[in-house]
C-alpha cells in the first residue's frame, strides 16, 4: 500500500552473536508502518496484504536450549549437544513461527 513501509522488527545489538541467538530464539517480527491518511483509504486492511517470514530456526542457537535440555529430556545428562542428529533435529523450518517438519 503506497503511504506503508515494512520494517523487521528485532532487538538490534551490537554484538551479532547476541543477535542471531536473539533471532534464533523466536525474536523477530514484521512492522508495518503507515501514514495516518492510508486507514481511510482500505476497507478491510486484513483481506489486502499480509506479511510472511520464511526462516529455519536453529535452537541451537537459541538462548533456551539449555533450560528445554533440563526441561524436556528424560535424562539431561545424556544429551550430547555435538550430536549430528540432536543439532539437525532443532533447525526448525518455519513460516510465520509455524513448524513444520
Amino acid at each position: 500500500v503506497q503511504g506503508c513501509c515494512c520494517y523487521y522488527y528485532y532487538i538490534i545489538i551490537i554484538i551479532i552473536i547476541v543477535l542471531f541467538q536473539d533471532l534464533n530464539s523466536g525474536l523477530i517480527g514484521t512492522l508495518v508502518v503507515c501514514r495516518k491518511e492510508v486507514f481511510p483509504l482500505i476497507p478491510h486492511p486484513k483481506l489486502l496484504q499480509f506479511a510472511l517470514l520464511f526462516l529455519v530456526f536453529d535452537e541451537n542457537e537459541s538462548w533456551y536450549l539449555d533450560e528445554n535440555i533440563k526441561l524436556y529430556s528424560t535424562n539431561p545428562g545424556d544429551v550430547n549437544k555435538e550430536d549430528e542428529e540432536f543439532i539437525e533435529s532443532n533447525k526448525m523450518h518455519a513460516i510465520n513461527g509455524k513448524v513444520f517438519g
